[in-house]
């Protein structure tokens, strides 16, 4: 048998053509090499290359991608071990220029941007823009970007906007790109005056190959930028162009490889049997659990596998899917996450163009901030959140205002509050280096000290440390903001190469890196138009009727591209493997697709049968399927809160799990960005005027509603003013003149009850009732005694809307009432009673005012004047009920007898409705009240509570006012 050796054709040589005198040396000729396509391609050029091993370190080896170029070196070494391989690049290579004065793609963009900023008169640029660009900021930014963009894809064919303009000067778009030329121009002056030259105006001046290599190896390169293919047909030296196909498909390719036309106009294979499948399923998750299907139902190991897509969100779920089998997968055209010093830079200029405490919030949340707040920094984003949420401070100035006049509980919570103000400053005195220092020194030391956060972020550091110092000089000609500097930085600088999984086994590959895959087991995915053949983007610039005149790469070029690679990866596995092609019918977003044109291109006969199956109905991937957890919530285990407040009962009453996880567990719902008070805050600055009211001796016996209201006003300025200084928010503007037209209010109610002889005895009254083994605790608002009969009431303040005393504690039950599962049977929160004459069953949904009747309350100690010296005497014993021993959290359970005979309940419903601004602006209505002063409720219809204790109250009736939700 003839020797793999003797089949294979050796490296082209020099071809010599003799004449009649001496022989004369001509350019060598480019010797194509048709490996076939009986196996894949990988294996047939790492063959071939081993053949050449001694030729190997003075080979250049182009490989379509850098993916396939380590594919390539890995088949290498596992062929020969230990090997002086050849260098290995990519098409793209060639057109990078070595010259020190050429400018980097930012250079370029400043340069762009300058000149579109300096144009006055847009009437020159008409037929580029008939109606001039819009002001502001963004707009030349976007623009430049668009233009650097441009004269890229031109770079492929050498081509500057200019010389573009002169091969389309007989088109529709002339004008246009005459414009366009024009303001090239304008922008190549600006480069040259800093110092710099373009890389297109290099490019154009054609690329020159370097001659200290002994030979250029064209590994299946099967596309090519038209000036690097002109370079290589110019090059002296010997190109041997490796292709996989066989001989007779010799003129299917053009002299360097690349496939022809006419590979659009084939009939293309279709895997079926043995051999292979098609399958359509719904959409990319589809995709992914269909690849699993086909893989384990050959049994393949994971070697024997070649897997990817022409769908990056297809790839993406191809390596998710696999990784939670347990077959760790490995992306590498993932859609790179922003994270390190990138994210953490993003923020920063977010800092640095409006240090708000929402971006301190998140500079606090990423782990690169610790060394410049000096530690502690979870903790101090974590409280930071809080005194966001609690102050509504926006600004660090509103920070520093509250923590002035705020009353802390504790030491500590000052202690932290003032390492919250040291970080802000820390960071403010950074960004006041940015903005009114030195850039490049700034940028420097900054770059410096986050290095030492981790090895991760000392790597970034090292990457971008370089570039302040090679902007520098550009930075003293143009005047633009720190951050407009940080983001040209982060995209000069290259992104961390992505790491793979540990354990890897399989990679999820794109189309063109498929071709160099070994894999016997073929699973392709993404076979949809629009992505196999790839197209185009395009854009506003460049058409395709414009590309094919520009002498650029089109989409007639990339179909028959596909079309080969198609082919021969199914060719490469027709004896000894298989091919499982997958398309879907709707994209991530929901978008239709349509089968890709190579899985329709068949004969006339078998065309019919391929669109009736490509093109049937699929059922979506929900239909049939029951719904169930991804994972199940274990709540952490708390203990048992042991001081309960007494409004927090009616949690439990409704749901003992919410109870939990609100008073146990901690969980709660913060608003920290809020730009207006919410229901709590008008409540807590409501309470707090109407607390300090009752409080002054002097303020709570005004008898004439102007007075009282000229008070109530100013100590509500003077809050407001604790809250935000001078700077005050418009909303909360508008909120708290609502809030003084509801005290205005009050004064009137106010005075007339102090004139019919109620007198304020206490205000924000704590009181504690043993709970089991916990306390339950709370806060009565405001205790009124009657001048002449000694009559108690109390008085809770709501802002909210105010219901009845039934309505508010207690529901009666009817047949379509139903009762929480934890208070069914024979629980104390169900309890008889008589509604209309007829005996009924009521449901206790709040126990507030019932428990703060029965509290053992003191008074404060002395009497102020105004009680005429009246004192109220201690209770002598447990306030009266039943409680339940055991943990509070599962049980808090407290039943109410029925009221003495001769006792009433005096009820007075008061509402100081709040709402955020956007409710503010309805009728005058939302100032209305429901006011029914000292209305008695016979016994008949009270809520039911036990038998008193001995009398420990003065002579009188014990009054209550009911109360209502916020």
């Amino acid at each position: 048998m003839e020797s793999r050796k003797n089949r294979l054709p050796p490296l082209a040589a020099n071809i010599l053509i003799f004449t009649a005198g001496d022989p004369v040396m001509l350019v060598p000729m480019v010797q194509r090499v048709f490996l076939g396509w009986d196996r894949p391609f990988l294996t047939l050029a790492a063959d071939w290359l081993l053949e050449q091993r001694d030729a190997l370190p003075r080979l250049l080896v182009v490989v379509p991608t850098t993916q396939g170029g380590r594919r390539l070196r890995e088949a290498l070494a596992e062929l020969a071990g230990a090997l002086l391989a050849p260098r290995i690049v990519t098409p793209g290579s060639f057109l990078k220029t070595p010259d020190a004065d050429v400018a980097a793609d930012w250079m370029e963009h400043v340069a762009w941007l300058e000149t579109l900023e300096q144009v006055e008169d847009w009437a020159a640029y008409q037929e580029l823009f008939p109606d001039p660009p819009a002001g502001g900021a963004a707009w030349a930014g976007g623009l430049a970007r668009e233009m650097v963009q441009l004269r890229h894809a031109l770079q492929e064919n050498g081509l500057t906007l200019a010389a573009a303009a002169k091969l389309l000067s007989r088109s529709v778009e002339a004008g246009r790109w005459d414009a366009l030329s024009r303001l090239e121009y304008q922008m190549e002056r600006k480069l040259q005056a800093w110092g710099w030259q373009s890389r297109s105006r290099v490019l154009a001046n054609g690329v020159v190959v370097s001659g200290e290599i002994a030979g250029i190896v064209l590994a299946g390169v099967t596309e090519m930028p038209p000036l690097v293919e002109r370079a290589w047909e110019a090059w002296a030296g010997p190109i041997t162009v490796l292709i996989g196909a066989p001989q007779p498909e010799a003129h299917a390719f053009s002299s360097l490889g690349r496939p022809l036309a006419c590979w659009s106009e084939r009939t293309l294979p279709w895997p079926d049997g043995t051999t292979g499948s098609v399958r359509l399923v719904a959409d990319s998750r589809q995709q992914a659990a269909e690849a699993l299907r086909a893989v384990s139902a050959t049994d393949s190991a994971s070697c024997e596998i070649a897997l990817g897509s022409a769908d990056t969100a297809t790839g993406d779920e191809l390596a998710r899917a696999f990784t939670r089998q347990g077959w760790p997968a490995f992306h590498p055209a993932a859609e790179r996450v922003t994270s390190g010093l990138a994210r953490w830079f993003q923020v920063w200029s977010g800092w640095l163009t409006d240090p708000q405490l929402a971006v301190l919030a998140d500079l606090l949340a990423l782990p690169e901030t610790n060394v410049l707040v000096g530690g502690r920094r979870a903790e101090l984003a974590d409280h930071l959140s809080r005194l966001r949420n609690d102050w509504m401070a926006i600004r660090p100035a509103d920070l520093r205002q509250r923590i002035v006049t705020h009353r802390f509980r504790s030491v500590a919570q000052r202690e932290l509050a003032q390492e919250i103000l040291h970080a802000t400053a820390a960071l403010e005195k950074w960004r006041d280096d940015f903005l009114n220092g030195n850039f490049t020194e700034t940028m420097t030391c900054l770059l410096d000290k986050l290095g030492h956060s981790g090895a991760a972020t000392s790597a970034e550091s090292t990457a971008m440390i370089a570039w302040p110092a090679e902007a520098a000089p550009l930075m003293s000609q143009v005047k633009y903001g720190p951050g407009f500097w940080i983001d040209l930085m982060l995209a000069a600088t290259p992104p961390p190469t992505p790491q793979p999984p540990d354990g890897r086994v399989l990679d999820a590959q794109g189309w063109l890196e498929l071709f160099f895959e070994p894999g016997k087991h073929l699973v392709l995915c993404g076979m949809n138009e629009g992505m196999v053949p790839a197209r185009n983007a395009g854009g506003p610039w460049l058409g395709e009727a414009a590309g094919k005149q520009l002498g650029l790469i089109v989409n007639a070029n990339r179909a028959a591209r596909d079309a080969y690679l198609y082919q021969a990866m199914l060719e490469a596995r027709r004896l000894d493997g298989r091919v499982d092609v997958i398309c879907a019918k709707s994209g991530p977003g929901g978008e239709s697709l349509l089968p890709s044109r190579l899985l329709l291109a068949a004969d006339r006969a078998d065309l019919p049968a391929r669109v009736q199956f490509l093109f049937r109905d699929i059922e979506p991937p929900e239909a049939g399927l029951r719904w169930h957890a991804d994972w199940q919530w274990h709540p952490r285990k708390a203990e048992a809160p042991q001081r309960i407040h007494v409004t927090s009962l009616t949690t439990y009453l409704a749901c003992p799990f919410r109870f939990y996880l609100k008073h146990a567990v901690g969980m709660q719902s913060l608003e920290p960005d809020r730009v207006e008070w919410n229901a709590r805050d008008f409540g807590n600055v409501a309470h707090e005027v109407l607390e300090k009211w009752g409080r002054n001796p002097d303020a709570r016996d005004l008898t004439q509603p102007a007075a009282l209201m000229a008070w109530l006003s100013a100590e509500l300025d003077r809050i407001v003013a604790e809250w935000f200084g001078p700077r005050i928010p418009l909303a909360v503007r508008i909120q708290s003149e609502v809030l003084r037209q509801r005290l205005a209010w009050l004064a009137q109610v106010q005075a007339a009850s102090r004139a019919d002889g109620w007198e304020i005895i206490d205000v924000e009254a704590k009181i504690e009732i043993p709970l089991g083994d916990a306390t339950v605790v709370g806060k009565i608002d405001r205790i009124d005694r009657h001048r002449d009969h000694g009559t108690l009431r109390i008085i809770d303040y709501k802002t909210g809307k105010v219901k009845g005393v039934e309505s508010e504690h207690r529901q009666k039950i009817t047949a379509a009432s139903v009762i929480p599962a934890h208070l069914a049977g024979n629980s104390p929160a169900v309890h008889g009673g008589v509604a209309n004459g007829k005996p009924v069953d009521f449901l206790w949904r709040n126990l507030q005012l019932p428990l703060y009747v029965i509290s053992p309350w003191e008074p404060p100690q002395p009497m102020s004047p105004s009680t005429h010296g009246w004192t109220f005497p201690p209770p002598t014993s447990r306030p009266p009920g039943r409680v339940p021993s055991g943990s509070p959290a599962k049980s808090p359970q407290v039943s109410f007898g029925p009221l003495r005979k001769k006792s009433v309940m005096t009820t007075s419903r008061c509402s100081l409705r709040a709402g955020p601004v956007r409710r503010c602006f309805r009728a005058f209505e939302i100032f209305g009240v429901e006011h029914a002063h000292s209305s008695s409720v016979s016994s008949d219809h009270a809520p039911p509570l036990p038998p008193p204790c001995p009398p420990s109250h003065p002579a009188g009736t014990t009054t209550a006012t009911p109360t209502a939700k916020p």
